[in-house]
């Protein structure tokens, strides 16, 4: 059974409905038909990509009513390429893309338009670009490692998996805090899904918890049904990363409020709409946590979860 609990921020009024059917009006029109101050160039139409551009288009509105915004799908060809041709025709005044497929699309065109990325775990594409920030999908490090010690203070070996082309800087970072605690990191480095399932028939026994962090080169849906199967056969919880991880069964996850992502990607695009072009703020990380727990999978494995931890909790499976 799922129960959900919001916070304190969700229990007023949402006045995003109308923002999402905005959304859907944005995305019939083509760029060369709507002028926009704001170009939005979505990877997906999946519902933490309409959150964001929600939220974002909510937020904009509020902070500058002079400005329009309009919004293209990567994968609609023709609407893309359009709108390729209309930066140097009729140039938006800041470009926010969601996702690493419109990132890199809007990156490798040659132009000194602001961009704002969303929804990227690798800001390795975005430090080459001098007119380039973002909102990461990753919450810092000494934010997760709080989390994890929080939700599972006897675990003294972590069995961490991780890309080294994505993660290597988050991860060496896990490990001076582990190090600090005495706390035993396992590192399991993987190059593609494919590589998983020999990878999990080899860890270590006696691993506490397995503790996969984003990435796009290894997180395909098989690879989180080897993961899920390999936590509830050998009764080793798995930290996930999203709520549909934990309702599968993974012990907690740290979910990201996409449209308070949103509505950070809109601050940054007031601070670079009210500065110079030269100006580049620094990227940021998720600033609103949701924790999801799932009991039924604390009680399979015999795990105490801190009542503090399920009080605080904003979603939870019994």
């Amino acid at each position: 059974m799922k129960v959900q609990k919001n916070s304190a921020r969700e229990r007023g009024p949402k006045p995003y409905r109308w923002a999402l059917a905005l959304v859907c009006c944005c995305l019939v029109l083509s760029p060369a038909q709507t002028r926009a101050d704001v170009l939005i160039v979505l990877s997906h139409e999946a519902a933490p990509y309409r959150e964001v551009q929600a939220g974002f288009q909510v937020a904009i509105a509020e902070r500058l009513k002079s400005e329009k915004s309009t919004a293209v799908l990567v994968e609609d060809g023709w609407r893309a390429s359009s709108a390729l041709r209309e930066l140097s025709a009729h140039p938006p005044r800041l470009i926010l893309t969601l996702g690493a497929k419109a990132t890199r699309l809007i990156l490798t065109s040659e132009h000194e338009i602001p961009v704002i990325a969303a929804l990227v775990v690798n800001e390795e594409p975005l430090q080459q670009a001098t007119n380039a920030t973002a909102v990461t999908l990753d919450f810092p490090a000494a934010l997760q490692w709080r989390w994890l010690r929080q939700m599972l203070p006897k675990a003294n070996r972590v069995g961490v998996l991780y890309s080294p082309r994505e993660n290597d800087e988050l991860f060496q970072e896990l490990t001076r805090l582990a190090r600090a605690e005495q706390v035993e990191l396992e590192p399991l480095p993987a190059d593609s899904p494919a590589s998983l399932p020999a990878l999990f028939q080899h860890l270590p026994r006696d691993l506490d918890v397995v503790w996969p962090l984003s990435s796009t080169q290894l997180l395909a849906p098989a690879s989180v049904r080897e993961m899920l199967l390999y936590s509830f056969r050998n009764r080793v919880p798995l930290i996930g990363l999203s709520t549909s991880w934990v309702e599968a069964g993974a012990l907690y996850a740290l979910e990201r409020d996409y449209t308070d992502l949103g509505h950070q990607c809109a601050e940054l695009a007031q601070q670079i709409l009210a500065g110079s072009r030269a100006a580049k703020p620094a990227s940021q990380t998720p600033r609103a946590v949701r924790l999801a727990v799932n009991l039924k999978t604390a009680a399979h494995m015999k795990l105490d979860i801190p009542k503090s931890s399920i009080r605080d909790a904003n979603t939870v499976f019994r």
